[in-house]
């Protein structure tokens, strides 16, 4: 009975952490998507400084990883963070085309990554 009893405790700790979890990333990826549409848009070709809310947001990412690596996919961490650098890189030094890009592949990215840790029943399968 003590097994049993300790078992269920267990399995109540780890239902706890997987939803503490998926709250967790729904916030962080909605205060990603957010700030991507604080994002500045680029009129023209040329070199600008960095955008504040691209900063922002990059430091919000950067702050968030460690824990993000121990609970989501890496290939989805890895798509957020190459899109978030590549937005920054394109809205600094690149063409407009290629910086509205960026920002789709961004908000792909962080949707990606947003429904693959929702609480519904498709991402649990």
């Amino acid at each position: 009975m003590k097994a049993f009893i300790a078992s269920l405790v267990i399995l109540a700790l780890l239902l706890v952490s997987s939803v503490l979890n998926c709250l967790y990333i729904d916030r962080l990826t909605g205060k990603l998507l957010a700030l991507e549409a604080c994002f500045p848009d680029k009129a023209e070709e040329g070199i600008l400084p960095p955008s504040a809310a691209i900063l922002e947001a990059e430091a919000l990412w950067e702050s968030s990883r460690p824990r993000l690596l121990a609970a989501a996919k890496a290939g989805y961490i890895t798509a957020v963070t190459t899109a978030l650098r590549n937005t920054r890189d394109f809205y600094e030094n690149g063409t407009p085309a290629d910086y509205i890009a960026a920002r789709r592949m961004l908000i792909e990215a962080v949707t990606a990554l947003r429904v693959s840790d929702s609480l519904r029943f498709s991402s649990i399968i």
